[in-house]
């Protein structure tokens, strides 16, 4: 290997790293640190793209990146509470083409410092388009035999990023900042990086949120299902390594304050199969014998995670991919040949991974979208928190739908009160809510049901529910009802524009149910415009046709006006300044927090 000439090692002597942490988003834990290179502007370059145009252009790329690796793993190495933290390295892609390019060095020098492989992640961007999709694949599948790790960054702001994704085949996406920023508050970018997360966690990869620089950004990040969180709020690039930490108290706070967390990560960690991992670098024959063992129900485990030496998983080992070899002649010498230069014999599939926390239908999804894989893995702090198999997975939705199916309402088949209770309890009570609740009441129904009967009035409380329905999945809307005629709207004003967007399909469904309803008048009764019926107090009356109030309240971030234990009250109160002031949908306007339509 050559060395870098005199003036290039004057320029790598003014050359340092700042490290930036990368944390769990639940726990708070470091699972890395990324080296971010300092001191281009003194070594007279504008920029570290232009180091390494520099360097590319005088054919000494790898070269400078092969020493300005070694300063970076050294200095990671030094950091006194970096635990099972990993390094997070940026290399250019053309390093991969470069014509000194050899490889083996970063193994040697790992070997050197005593740090794992698995400890040493290659970030590569999608800015910069390799020049040979074939020739970097096999480099990169080069380092992943290695035990590194592969991280795509800057995901979503370059040209090729899915053709990337497709040839890199990386162990995290770092999304970026572009999409993090204000994610809070737009819909778009909140929508494209539910999708993000969804496609990454069905091929096993983890997703980071680059850039988080607000608390309302961490707990949107969080609560789309990010893994891994980096950004000023949770501490900037540190020249002085003495300062990092292993773990950053003030992110599980944040985390813990977050009342949205899944009401069935109890029902996920009750179900958790203990299943021993494999270690990554165990021998195949290792895995064999495992196989041929028993677990704990007597049974023979028909699959195993292997997991890193951080306790990430890496992938899947499956039974039925043995069997081939198991019974065929000369099965096992050529198993045991082609582990000697693939983990495993190349028998590791990637497999879902959930977090511990994750809600029950993400992890149903995550099963669902991956056909052939037996289960899923589940993870807390980011580390093999246990194996869910499918059957396993099974009895937890069923309960789920059990709970679902005894609290829905018969009539209208929609979630009751005790669904209701639970999402008003959470909003309510989280400081970070901006929500919209529509409470709807008939108007005039008594006497509707004391002419036609009953069963007339459960087709007309079906109808609104109907209604109800469709609105509510279209917008993202939770849906209830409370009773008889009583309904409710949960609405999150995520973004500008929502209030009004809410606003606009209440009237809607106010005025499709004013029109909708009069078929299930008589046609005498249509064409006076009402019907006559007695009153409470027995006196014949005329009663218009039937409509619906619906009566507003806006809860803005923030601690609630009143106690939850209120809530109803106020309901209440809204529900009766609706009805006496009976505004058209036209006219529906703003009073303070309220609304009435």
């Amino acid at each position: 290997m050559l060395s870098l000439s005199s003036f290039w090692q004057g320029i790598v002597g003014q050359l340092d790293f700042a490290l930036q942490p990368i944390v769990n988003i639940r726990s708070g834990a470091a699972y890395g640190f990324e080296a971010l290179l300092r001191g281009t502007d003194a070594a007279g370059f504008p920029s570290i793209g232009a180091l390494f145009d520099a360097a590319w252009s005088e054919g000494i790329l790898y070269r400078l990146d092969r020493v300005l690796r070694e300063k970076a793993l050294r200095a990671f190495k030094a950091v006194p509470r970096r635990g099972g933290a990993k390094l997070f390295y940026n290399i250019d892609n053309r390093v991969t083409g470069a014509p000194d390019y050899s490889p083996g060095n970063t193994q040697r020098l790992l070997s050197e410092l005593g740090i794992d492989p698995s400890s040493l992640v290659f970030e590569i961007s999608e800015r910069h388009e390799f020049s040979d999709y074939p020739a970097a694949k096999t480099v990169l599948e080069r380092y992943k035999s290695q035990d590194f790790r592969i991280a795509l960054d800057d995901f979503g702001a370059g040209y090729s990023g899915l053709q990337l994704l497709y040839f890199a085949q990386p162990d995290l996406i770092k999304i970026d900042r572009f999409f993090v920023a204000c994610i809070d508050s737009d819909p778009r970018k909140r929508q494209f990086v539910e999708r993000i997360v969804d496609m990454a966690h069905l091929m096993g990869i983890q997703v980071v949120a680059e850039g988080v620089e607000t608390e309302k950004e961490f707990l949107a990040c969080r609560q789309i299902g990010c893994d891994l969180a980096q950004g000023y709020l949770i501490a900037r690039p540190l020249r002085d390594h003495s300062l990092l930490l292993d773990a950053y108290p003030a992110v599980a706070e944040l985390a813990a304050s977050d009342r949205r967390v899944s009401s069935s990560a109890s029902s996920i960690r009750a179900r958790l199969d203990a299943v021993p991992p494999i270690m990554l670098g165990e021998s195949v024959m290792a895995a064999l014998d495992r196989f041929r063992g028993r677990s704990e129900n007597g049974e023979p485990p028909v699959a195993v995670p292997v997991v890193d030496a951080s306790g990430a998983c890496v992938g899947l080992l499956r039974e039925r991919d043995f069997r081939p070899y198991v019974y065929s002649p000369y099965g096992i010498s050529l198993l045991s040949h082609a582990a000697a230069n693939v983990p495993f014999g190349g028998l590791l599939v990637q497999v879902p991974v959930a977090d511990v926390g994750a809600d029950l239908r993400t992890v149903q999804s995550l099963f669902i979208g991956c056909p052939g894989i037996e289960g899923v893995v589940v993870e807390e702090n980011g580390a093999y928190a246990g194996f869910l198999d499918a059957r396993s997975l099974l009895e937890a939705v069923a309960e789920r739908e059990l709970s679902d199916a005894r609290d829905q309402n018969p009539l209208s088949r929609l979630p009751g009160n005790a669904r209701l209770e639970e999402f008003l309890s959470e909003r309510w009570n989280d400081p970070e809510a901006d929500c919209l609740f529509c409470y709807f009441d008939f108007d005039n129904f008594k006497p509707f049901n004391d002419r036609y009967g009953f069963r007339r009035g459960d087709r007309i409380i079906q109808l609104f529910a109907g209604l109800l329905r469709d609105a509510a999945s279209r917008a993202g809307w939770f849906a209830a009802h409370i009773g008889g005629d009583d309904f409710f709207a949960g609405i999150d004003c995520a973004g500008p524009g929502a209030e009004a967007d809410a606003e606009r399909l209440v009237s809607y469904i106010v005025s499709r149910f004013a029109d909708d309803v009069a078929a299930f008048y008589d046609e005498e009764d249509r064409h006076l415009g009402c019907i006559e019926e007695r009153d409470r107090g027995g006196e014949v009356r005329s009663f218009p046709l039937l409509t619906v109030t619906a009566a507003l309240y806006r809860k803005r971030p923030g601690p609630p006006e009143v106690p939850f234990e209120a809530a109803g009250e106020l309901f209440a109160a809204l529900k009766k300044e609706a009805k006496q002031s009976k505004p058209s949908a036209e006219s529906c306007c703003a009073v303070r927090p309220k609304l009435a339509i």
